[in-house]
């Protein structure tokens, strides 16, 4: 009799650890899905770290091209170091936002095809920010081109521009 109590104990145990581990991985694919789904949001354009700026560069991106989707944001990251002699603030003397302190892109249109790319088509949001003469700021800039603009597939050359400091990039429109 005591050996069937043993056998009957043995299996008791294997099945209640077979259900801990099958709860166990339940809860495990449950937490994936749900880090996976609060971290989503707006992407990085470039999968890498901006290099400083250099004696020549005042501003860096990872790349020159930002590859963008009609519709999609992305993020794109931007040091900027100050050269131009004085500080540069985020708000004006009135104490209002100072648009100029924060990173803007002006896109002209491809050699031969309208339309025009206009502000209202591709967007930068960003926050101002104040710089010190000769010091860096590092700015995490959304990019969007929307999903309602006229714009074709193709690669535009654009500028990017922080107060008076510009840098010529290209949107390669997907």
């Amino acid at each position: 009799m005591k050996s069937r109590l043993k056998r009957k104990a043995a299996l008791d145990v294997s099945v209640n650890s077979i259900v801990v581990i099958v709860f166990a991985f339940i809860t495990l694919a449950a937490g994936i899905f749900l880090i996976q789904t609060l971290f989503k949001g707006v992407p990085d354009i470039f999968k890498c770290s901006v290099p400083e700026p250099s004696s020549s560069d005042s501003i860096t991106t990872c790349s020159d091209t930002i590859p963008l989707t009609k519709g999609v944001k992305a993020k794109m990251e931007i040091k900027f170091f100050n050269r131009e002699g004085s500080e540069i603030s985020a708000t004006t003397g009135a104490g209002t936002i100072n648009l100029a302190a924060a990173p803007q892109l002006t896109c002209v249109q491809k050699t031969g095809t309208p339309p025009v790319p206009t502000s209202r088509d591709v967007s930068v949001t960003a926050s101002p920010q104040t710089v010190a003469a000769g010091a860096t700021a590092d700015y995490s800039a959304v990019v969007e081109v929307e999903s309602t603009s006229p714009l074709t597939p193709g690669l535009y050359p654009c500028t990017l521009r922080i107060s008076q400091t510009t840098k010529p990039l290209f949107l390669d429109l997907k």
